[in-house]
């Protein structure tokens, strides 16, 4: 059991105890393993989320391969 929250791995929410991050100070690209899949944040309104959500559903595909899909069309296109 933890004595302390006053951890900056640590935070108390409703449920309990939510670990935020570790003590490890090296960026996350240097602490991830291969194929560990990383959080990525940025907000959109509200519209935008409904329609590619919407839309990945109906093409049958994540959300996230959605986004990869599109990275990599909007780097090939970027890079002529």
């Amino acid at each position: 059991m933890l004595k302390s929250l006053s951890s900056p791995c640590c935070k108390k929410v409703a449920s309990g105890v939510h670990m935020t991050g570790s003590a490890d100070k090296r960026p996350p690209e240097e602490t991830a393993s291969d194929g560990e899949n990383k959080t990525l944040n940025f907000k959109v309104d509200l519209e935008f989320k409904k329609e590619f959500k919407g839309f990945a559903g109906s093409q049958g595909i994540t959300m996230t391969e959605l986004l990869k899909e599109g990275f990599e069309l909007s780097k090939k296109k970027r890079l002529k």
